[in-house]
């Protein structure tokens, strides 16, 4: 995990538990193939979480979400950093979640 371009030191449970939280969520995004690497960005985060933009990529692949798919992603994955007590304010997230 990237917060603002800085590595997040996480023990791994905490990083287990964030990587199957996205796990989870992207079971339900109908894909092509199994996924194996989840890449996602989420920037531009200011005040206003909905304006900010977020990429999702599977097996190097991108991914095009629908306007709502993007809100629920971009809620819930900003909810588990934040719970994490970032010390700064949280402009940029960058997880990266391979088997």
């Amino acid at each position: 995990i990237l917060i603002n371009d800085e590595n997040l030191e996480i023990n791994r449970f905490t990083e287990t538990i964030v990587a199957n939280s996205i796990k989870g969520m992207l079971n339900s995004i109908k894909t092509e193939e199994n996924i194996k690497i989840i890449d996602i960005e989420i920037s531009n985060i200011t005040n206003e979480l909905v304006n900010a933009d977020i990429e999702l990529k599977t097996n190097n692949h991108d991914v095009e979400l629908n306007d709502f798919t993007q809100g629920i992603l971009k809620e819930t994955l900003y909810a588990i950093v934040n719970s994490l007590k970032i010390d700064s304010q949280i402009r940029k997230i960058n997880i990266k979640v391979e088997e």
